[in-house]
């Protein structure tokens, strides 16, 4: 039987929440980070090539919001783990993905799947409240992620005291996966790829999502994923408590809107 996963609550300064994080979730950030630093590892990325790679993604981090890396910081400390590892988690997708191509380019017999190696993948939908028993939306997510995550995966409760508080299930070190705020709205994401995956450098789309939950206003969280620089395709789908969603589907340059139809939007890529 798997155990629920734990519920952190933090509060205070970025660092200092950071820090409380950390330390709670110490071992599953341990997991977390030796999870994504061993695929580094398998890819036979050196520690100076693993440093150099994320290195460029903590100065992506610190440009996009400088408060993020002070939390990444801080949850380094609290677990006793390196800034780098944290960053790691953060941007997994991103770094994991480059490093294989970047393996592909040098080594044609590395023929790893580009995502893992089974035909489902994450589903998400909205429902509006005009289609609900009770009157009140419903914003659904599967996460079809790595069986290990179960033991590395953690509730976050953000108390911020410049903007909403957030709820977000996330491995354990990330700041943001799928969740929602105390203003009433919600994100959650799948996975896509597209050709024009890693032709520029963006910020970690897990950053994404966390600065779209800590947005008072809907309008402002569809800004950030609309306008914000990727490196990679992505869908992430936003709703709002006052009965309003959609789905975006999200080149790295490019963005593709999905209204609801019949009150439902839903979005597979198994």
């Amino acid at each position: 039987m798997i155990a629920p996963f734990p519920f952190i609550s933090i509060s205070g300064r970025p660092f200092e929440r950071g820090r409380a994080y950390g330390a709670a979730a110490r071992e599953r950030v341990h997991r977390s980070a030796a999870l994504y630093g061993g695929q580094l590892a398998e890819l036979g990325f050196s520690p100076e090539a693993r440093e150099r790679l994320i290195g460029d993604f903590a100065a992506k981090v610190e440009e996009f919001d400088a408060s993020y890396l002070q939390e990444m910081q801080g949850i380094a400390e609290g677990a006793g783990v390196s800034l780098e590892q944290v960053v790691l988690i953060n941007a997994r997708t991103e770094v994991v993905a480059l490093a294989r191509v970047m393996a592909d380019r040098h080594d044609e017999d590395d023929d790893e799947d580009y995502v893992e190696k089974n035909a489902d993948g994450c589903t998400g939908a909205i429902i509006l409240p005009e289609r609900t028993r009770d009157g009140r939306l419903l914003h659904g997510q599967n996460w079809d992620w790595r069986p290990e995550c179960v033991e590395n995966a953690v509730v976050l409760r953000i108390h911020r005291d410049d903007g909403p508080d957030v709820l977000t299930f996330v491995e354990a070190g990330g700041l943001g996966r799928h969740g929602m705020n105390s203003a009433g709205i919600a994100i959650s994401g799948n996975y896509l790829r597209c050709d024009r995956d890693y032709t520029q450098t963006g910020v970690p789309l897990a950053l994404v999502r966390r600065k779209a939950m800590d947005q008072a206003h809907v309008a402002l969280s569809m800004r950030t994923i609309a306008t914000t620089q990727k490196a990679c395709a992505t869908n992430m789908l936003v709703s709002d408590k006052a009965g309003w969603a959609v789905d975006y589907e999200c080149a790295p340059n490019e963005v593709f809107p999905l209204y609801p139809e019949n009150g439902i939007v839903v979005h597979a890529n198994h």
